[in-house]
């Protein structure tokens, strides 16, 4: 293939993406990812009692925690940014009352 018709075929390409909105769905998709949670505190603006997996049942000596968000997409992308967000490991992501 010639370096002409390459750069033709990008070209083409590029006004095709253009033309049918793919790039600006691209960009909308990024700006809708969630923020990495950097700390409990960063979570808490979100969540306020925590984010956990649906089925997760918080562990603990006092009274459980119930009034978490549950989410399991979501708490899977807190722990892939973050894994120290849930310490005890028990599918809860900062819980507090």
């Amino acid at each position: 293939m010639s370096l002409r018709r390459v750069g033709v075929t990008a070209a083409f390409t590029c006004s095709l993406l253009g033309a049918t909105g793919l790039v600006g769905v691209t960009a909308q998709a990024a700006s809708r990812a969630p923020a990495p949670y950097t700390n409990c505190t960063s979570l808490h603006r979100l969540y306020p009692h925590g984010l956990g997996r649906a089925g997760a049942q918080d562990r603990t000596s006092g009274r459980a925690v119930t009034t978490w968000t549950r989410d399991t997409a979501k708490y899977d992308l807190a722990m892939r940014a973050n894994r120290d967000l849930d310490r005890d490991r028990d599918g809860i992501a900062c819980e507090q009352r």
